[in-house]
């Protein structure tokens, strides 16, 4: 992993609770080929070994994927004839790709055995995840991955840093190169305080905005508040976007209780809803203003839980004068032409 590209998590890292208007900015995208997906299906094959039965899609790229059933084995139109067999060590040199996206599409998510979870903006540059790990598949592939939670900065955070720790727990963390575009030094604090664990090097940030992401990574002692890192923080309103990232992290609605503003309550609301499938909890929201178009609103709330579940059907409560009506429709005509 590039540590340029890790210190780019940062632009995503001061935001508000949600997220939403930049993972807005990326479903909207959603509909535009990523070409360096699209090449890796064009140049690649298909492999098993003599040992197992279990085929592989082989990308262009030389990363692998299992191919679950015979259905999504023939809803590319492959022949068994097609399929090359390998030995063991060469099948093991191609690594397993973790990432996966439908057609190509912008949204990208992370395979946890037999589901999918979402991987937010954040958390896929705090992931550093390259064009290349990620595997295209098609709709009968994607559907059958289970839906599940959101992959949001924070869990990425801690990923990052548990893999750190099991390559190496005497590892001396990789030089961070401060990128101006991505908060530069404060950037390069945050990179830090995840792949060492260490909370305390959050207190490096000198842009205050930064820090609710940093300590919203990390887990409260034993026997303290599980807020204890955001109530390091003395401004309420950075303590309570601190408490809101908790909160989804962990996916406990209770948490959005301690919050006293009610503008940061129902959008931390709205965000556990959303990361629970709770699609009710959009409407703690303010309706849409074209005044804001990229604040967190009712419609962006029902929209992107539309993509991020696959349920076209929640588009009609959207209202026909918002864009993100039309941006929903869209959408749902994708989802039934996709093959």
């Amino acid at each position: 992993m590039k540590i340029q590209n890790k210190t780019r998590s940062l632009a995503n890292l001061g935001l508000d609770i949600l997220s939403l208007a930049l993972i807005l900015l990326l479903l909207q995208s959603v509909f535009l080929p990523n070409n360096a997906e699209a090449a890796s299906r064009n140049n690649s094959f298909l492999a098993k070994s003599a040992s197992a039965p279990t085929v592989y899609f082989v990308s262009g790229n030389n990363y692998k994927l299992a191919i679950p059933s015979a259905k999504v084995f023939f809803s590319y139109g492959y022949k068994w004839s097609q399929v090359k067999t390998v030995s063991d060590n060469e099948l093991a040199g191609y690594p397993d790709s973790k990432y996966i996206s439908e057609n190509s599409s912008a949204a990208i998510y992370f395979l946890n055995g037999t589901g999918k979870r979402y991987v937010t903006q954040a958390a896929a540059s705090v992931l550093a995840i390259k064009p290349e790990e990620v595997i295209s598949v098609n709709r009968t592939e994607f559907r059958g991955y289970k839906t599940e939670n959101v992959l949001d900065d924070a869990e990425a955070g801690q990923m990052v840093a548990a893999e750190t720790t099991s390559n190496n727990t005497d590892q001396t963390a990789e030089a961070c190169v401060p990128d101006p575009n991505a908060g530069g030094a404060d950037g390069c604090a945050i990179y830090d305080a995840s792949v060492k664990n260490d909370p305390s090097l959050c207190a490096q940030i000198s842009n205050p905005d930064y820090l609710p992401s940093c300590y919203a990574m990390f887990d409260a002692p034993t026997g303290t508040p599980v807020t204890f890192y955001c109530n390091q923080l003395s401004n309420a309103n950075l303590n309570e976007l601190c408490i809101g990232k908790v909160a989804v992290r962990k996916k406990d609605a209770s948490l959005c209780d301690l919050i006293q503003t009610t503008n940061n309550k129902n959008q931390c609301q709205a965000a556990v809803g959303m990361a629970t499938g709770d699609l009710d909890k959009c409407s703690l929201l303010p309706a849409y203003s074209s005044a804001s178009p990229n604040a967190p609103s009712q419609d962006t709330c029902v929209y992107t839980y539309a993509v991020l579940n696959s349920n076209t059907t929640v588009c009609s409560k959207i209202p026909k004068t918002s864009p993100f009506y039309d941006a929903c429709l869209k959408f749902a005509q994708a989802s039934q032409t996709a093959q």
